[in-house]
């Protein structure tokens, strides 16, 4: 996509380790985001909307690599337009809504929301049941950068920042 960078340093924060692929079909290009209304755990134990995040927030996340649980700086966040999908979870009312290709931490590893089932399990320090998952629109999401963790959570539901291959 085309967002506005905020960026410390010179390499694109989104594609760790090597190519991304080609630009895939169906969803609109883009990485996995958040919509901006989104709260994302902080490390502070509070809650902040994506797109207030800034360069060096302080997300609370688990690392991507180790697993270890702590707090981890933000490297970029950049806005931008993708299709996006809502996702219910057991005992919340609200939608959670991402970008088609957002991925989620799931028992048999990473899965994109558009793929989500009732009944998906989603990790994180507070996992949580889907109860559905469906088409909203297209619209504004926000692409986040966490460095060295490379994840974020939201609703204590882990978040990768990563690129997926379509």
């Amino acid at each position: 996509g085309t967002g506005r960078w905020t960026d410390i340093g010179t390499a694109n924060p989104f594609t760790s380790g090597g190519s991304s692929g080609g630009s895939g079909g169906g969803g609109g290009g883009g990485g996995p985001c958040p919509a901006p209304w989104m709260e994302v755990d902080m490390d502070d134990g509070f809650t902040k909307p994506a797109g207030e995040l800034q360069v060096g927030d302080m997300v609370y996340t688990h690392h991507a690599g180790t697993g270890t649980r702590g707090g981890w700086p933000v490297k970029a966040v950049a806005l931008e337009e993708n299709e996006r999908w809502d996702y219910w979870v057991e005992d919340e009312d609200e939608p959670y809504t991402f970008s088609h290709n957002h991925l989620v931490s799931m028992e048999q590893g990473w899965s994109q929301v558009k793929d989500l089932q009732p009944g998906d399990l989603i990790l994180g320090s507070t996992p949580k049941r889907v109860v559905k998952a469906q088409y909203r629109d297209r619209g504004s999401v926000v692409r986040i950068s966490v460095d060295r963790a490379f994840t974020y959570q939201i609703g204590g539901m882990l978040s990768s920042n990563a690129k997926p291959v379509e």
